[in-house]
């Protein structure tokens, strides 16, 4: 049998004023989510910024930035 292949740890893209992008990875932003990540959104609550991150048949997950 033949294991499943169609998930990626993920990466990070990093917008510029001129519409580039420079990716990186997990390792290299800190920044890992295991499972089968559907949602992903950037808020701010009293000068913070979260990560809140919705998933499969999960609870929702936040992560603060620092």
């Amino acid at each position: 049998e033949t294991p499943r292949l169609d998930a990626i740890s993920g990466v990070v893209l990093i917008a510029d004023q001129k519409g580039n992008y420079k990716t990186l990875s997990h390792r290299q932003s800190g920044l890992y989510l295991e499972g089968n990540v559907k949602s992903i959104v950037l808020i701010t609550l009293k000068e913070k910024q979260l990560l809140v991150a919705g998933q499969n048949n999960e609870n929702i997950k936040t992560y603060t930035i620092n």
